[in-house]
């Protein structure tokens, strides 16, 4: 089952809940999927602007080259 049907499934079976809790934990547990992403500190966020203009520019190193530099500064075998 796709993510759509997965979701157009969770909405059927919300017309057969008739607890109001199941209801209320519903929406805390979407409201903090959403803070998630709303409450990320400003030193956060400019890293991963860094971060990605660095990808953007090509300025990345392979899987290898990232272990190989790992393996020599601390005297790894």
């Amino acid at each position: 089952m796709d993510l759509e049907a997965r979701k157009y499934h969770i909405i059927q079976e919300l017309f057969n809940v008739e607890e109001e809790s199941v209801i209320y934990t519903l929406e805390q547990v979407l409201k903090g999927e959403k803070e998630k992403y709303i409450n990320v500190s400003e030193e956060l966020k400019r890293v991963l602007d860094r971060g990605q203009k660095e990808i953007d520019e090509g300025k990345t190193f392979s899987t290898e080259e990232v272990m190989n530099r790992v393996r020599s500064k601390y005297n790894l075998v």
